[in-house]
């Protein structure tokens, strides 16, 4: 199954874009005002 998942993922790989999106969720910024929110 996991060699399978593999193949797949390298046949279609994931678009920049997506991974740009996923990437900005992780920004000091962004993470320092969900923090400040909890408080």
């Amino acid at each position: 199954a996991m060699a399978k998942a593999m193949a797949d993922m390298l046949d279609h790989p994931t678009s920049v874009a997506l991974l740009k999106s996923r990437a900005a969720d992780f920004e000091v910024e962004k993470i320092g005002d969900l923090y400040e929110a909890l408080l």
